[in-house]
């Protein structure tokens, strides 16, 4: 054998043991994940405890629609991701049935976690638990602090249990932002915007150094409306005379300083909570009341999502009603093309009213919205899905969530008939468009641009130069022209 041979024969031995050891790692690595997913999936149906409370504590904001698909949210909860948001229909439903469960006795609201979330959402849980209350089982809330957004969910349970250490804040509603016109001229920028709609303030704060007169106007009056609705759903729930959140908030300064600065007896004489206990002895309090778990130490209870696992798993093998209607949710900015959930697509959900559209079975379409708005061209597709069920002879019916502004109107008003909450923030009707250039920008650091084209327009969208006349006009007719499409 010569040498060559025997080197290649080496070689080729080294070769089949490192694809050997490679692939053997390929298939551990595909192994570790296929068991990974399938843990992060496991859905085994929890066993709901014969006398047990229920236990809501929603995780970050309250939404229409969770923003990530269900995969993605197994694999985070698998891995010990805190959730950012919390479904508003998961808890509501969970809320409905332990109502008119036996088994659940009482309702534990745990609202540490929970973040600014829209009044119109904290308005239908507040529903929810108020309906929850009629039954006679008792509703207690138990913090070690509330915010404004936790206090009103708090408020409309029985009992307000708060920390010895804990505190109420309560601010009210308001609304600021920045404004850079003053930035933008020393940086040198031009920003040109064009604009139609006189209550479309948006690009004030590049051509602004405060708030113009109309944006307070309209800003005062849905403040107005947000702090007016909330004093008065608390108030009526915690039996507080009228006006005592506003006196709350406008004496604070003083009233602390009486109570030596303790904000939970603060609370607590102003009549904002029942009682000052720790977990430890709120605890104790509900073991008695549904009993102790002797693995625990503490009381019998239920989480929302296991709750929620064992109530839902009964309607798995239920089969498909002949007839339905369907729910559509558009919930996030409006964006082009196709997008998770969360947002609202104009393709993705200009395809779920299509599906509805086309499936015999639906006879009607709910479209949920909650959306600041977005795209035009999107919401025109959506428009045009809604309008083509409508000829279909299927009748959609808008709900209206905290929002639904600007382009979240535009899709709505195809609609046959329009829902909106008293606290839902809707109309912001307006187009816009702003262009910045920084020639001026550039110039200060010695940079110039120049070149020809062969027509006025040549070299249009360039940021390293002025807008023409052209450009202007253009951009100026096509903003007037798509106001005149919304309206």
């Amino acid at each position: 054998m010569s040498f060559g041979s025997a080197l290649r024969g080496v070689f080729s031995l080294v070769w089949r043991i490192l694809d050997g050891i490679r692939k053997a790692l390929h298939l551990l690595l595909l192994l570790l994940i296929f068991g990974f997913l399938l843990a992060a999936l496991h859905t085994s149906i929890p066993i709901v405890p014969d006398s047990a409370a229920l236990v809501i504590a929603p995780e970050g904001r309250l939404v229409e629609q969770v923003s990530a698909d269900p995969l993605s949210r197994a694999i985070g909860e698998a891995s010990g991701g805190s959730a950012h948001e919390t479904s508003l229909r998961d808890v509501i439903d969970a809320i409905e049935a332990g109502r008119t469960d036996p088994r659940i006795k009482a309702l534990v609201l745990k609202l540490d976690d929970l973040a600014p979330s829209g009044l119109s959402k904290l308005q239908e849980v507040g529903a929810a638990i108020r309906d929850f209350r009629k039954s006679g089982k008792p509703v207690i809330a138990t913090a070690d602090s509330l915010d404004q957004t936790q206090y009103y969910l708090a408020a409309q349970a029985g009992e307000v249990d708060l920390d010895p250490l804990g505190a109420v804040s309560i601010d009210g509603f308001s609304y600021y932002r920045m404004y850079f016109k003053n930035a933008i001229d020393k940086l040198g920028v031009d920003v040109n915007i064009f604009r139609a709609g006189t209550f479309k303030s948006y690009t004030d704060e590049y051509s602004r150094n405060d708030m113009a007169a109309s944006e307070r106007q309209e800003s005062s009056a849905w403040l107005g409306t947000l702090w007016s609705a909330y004093q008065q759903d608390v108030t009526r729930a915690r039996a507080l005379p009228p006006g005592a959140l506003q006196s709350y908030v406008d004496n604070e300064p003083t009233q602390l300083a009486a109570q030596q600065g303790d904000m939970a007896a603060l609370a607590l004489q102003q009549h904002l909570v029942t009682a000052l206990k720790t977990r430890r002895q709120v605890d104790r309090e509900l073991a008695k009341l549904v009993g102790e778990d002797s693995g625990t130490h503490s009381y019998h209870s239920i989480s929302m999502d296991s709750y929620l696992a064992a109530v839902r798993a009964k309607h798995l093998f239920r089969s498909k009603p002949a007839t339905r209607i369907a729910v559509v949710v558009a919930s996030g900015e409006i964006l082009d093309g196709r997008q998770p959930p969360g947002s609202i697509g104009g393709v993705s959900t200009s395809q779920l009213l299509r599906t509805a559209q086309y499936d015999p079975a639906v006879k009607g379409v709910v479209l949920r919205i909650d959306s600041p708005g977005g795209s035009m061209f999107a919401s025109e597709q959506i428009l045009r899905a809604v309008r083509r069920l409508r000829k279909a002879g299927k009748p959609v019916v808008v709900s209206m969530g905290t929002y639904a502004a600007s382009g979240g109107y535009y899709i709505a008003s195809a609609a046959n008939e329009i829902f909106a909450s008293p606290t839902t923030l809707t109309g912001s009707i307006g187009v816009f468009a702003v262009v910045p250039t920084f020639q001026r920008s550039l110039a200060k650091l010695g940079i110039s641009v120049d070149g020809i084209g062969t027509t006025p327009l040549g070299g249009m969208g360039r940021f390293d130069r002025p807008l023409s006349d052209g450009e202007k006009q253009i951009l100026q007719s096509s903003v007037e022209h798509a106001y005149a499409q919304f309206l």
